[in-house]
């Protein structure tokens, strides 16, 4: 016996995506009949499908798409970021060095430079000291 069938539209008959029709089944075959493959989509899958072939559905999936673009930008970015870190960290400690450096020559060249003042006399003042000339007179009244 077979059974009668239904009305269109009484069961969901006529749109594929119906959830509460049952089972999807997809059956593949070649051409010339050398393969064929079933396919049965659950309740749940059907209605992912659904979904995915909806407005909203697409959608998501582009939002999804975009987010991941984003994330991989903001990805290769912070390995770029990173290695100009790493550059900007050795040209900080290469300042350190340097400034140390310039320090002591500073030290050294005031001690020096204390050394000539006291060979030449308490009047040299060490802004005059390239010229020769006398250090400048304080102004009346200071």
């Amino acid at each position: 016996m077979s059974r009668p069938t239904p009305a269109r539209g009484a069961k969901g008959y006529g749109n594929i995506y119906t959830p509460h029709a049952g089972s999807m089944v997809i059956q593949v075959q070649r051409e010339l009949g050398l393969a064929n493959r079933t396919f049965v989509l659950s309740n749940r899958k059907v209605k992912l499908l659904r979904l995915l072939n909806s407005r909203v559905g697409r959608l998501l999936v582009v939002a999804a798409v975009v987010s991941w673009v984003a994330l991989a930008i903001q990805a290769s970015r912070a390995s770029y970021l990173s290695a100009r870190l790493s550059q900007m960290q050795h040209t900080a400690q290469r300042l350190d060095s340097l400034e140390t450096t310039l320090v002591r020559l500073q030290h050294r060249y005031n001690q020096l430079h204390a050394f000539v003042g006291a060979v030449n006399g308490p009047t040299a003042d060490p802004t005059n000291v390239a010229t020769n000339q006398p250090a400048p007179a304080a102004p009346p009244g200071q």
